[in-house]
């Protein structure tokens, strides 16, 4: 394993450290700091810069891989991330802050159960979201009928039905990180007051 690789992997340990005896000293209680565990589905570690080009993650050790996405013409470190049995390659980029068109205008947002969210502002309204329960409603029932299986199954077919699991879990949960955040983009890209409901 590269030295640069093991680390970071200690420097992130101490970092944690660090980050416990903070909030020990602002009133946060006591943090145990212990090891990441290998069943958590999202694992992460740190790639250098150097060691990431168009043929791949230390190519010359590893072999060529294609990536999805065309890498930035600069960029710095990076991390590499399993998350629900996927890989990705999380690439920071500096960009250029660009000022949205509209700007000073105020929405008022209605959230619901069948539509995520009701916009309405001065001069629009809208929905966000529509139907988008039913997605994930059904695959949370796909989800429960493999959770069911895997409490009857035998060794081999335990661990398969497990990794099936594993991968709609991160399907769903990534349908709602996308809805989430592409509202939330859209909302202040847009508006530059947001007016949220009580409940």
């Amino acid at each position: 394993m590269p030295y640069q690789i093991k680390s970071i992997a200690i420097k992130d340990a101490c970092k944690a450290v660090s980050n416990a005896k903070k909030k020990f000293k602002n009133g946060g209680g006591i943090s145990k700091v212990k090891f990441r565990s290998r069943k958590d589905p999202i694992q992460s570690c740190y790639i250098p810069k150097s060691a990431v080009s168009d043929k791949g993650i230390y190519h010359t050790i590893l072999g060529e891989v294609t990536f999805k996405e065309a890498l930035p013409q600069s960029f710095g470190d990076c991390r590499l991330v399993k998350a629900y049995g996927d890989y990705y390659l999380t690439v920071p980029e500096e960009v250029s802050r660009q000022q949205s068109e509209n700007q000073g205008r105020v929405v008022a947002l209605d959230p619901g159960i069948r539509t995520f969210i009701t916009f309405f502002s001065e001069s629009s309204f809208g929905e966000i979201g529509i139907s988008a329960n039913i997605q994930i409603q059904k695959l949370c029932f796909r989800l429960d009928k493999v959770i069911s299986k895997i409490a009857k199954a035998k060794c081999k077919s335990k661990r398969r039905l497990k990794l099936a699991a594993t991968r709609l879990r991160g399907k769903i949960k990534n349908l709602v990180d996308e809805l989430h955040k592409k509202t939330a983009r859209f909302l202040v890209d847009n508006f530059d007051v947001i007016l949220l409901p009580t409940f």
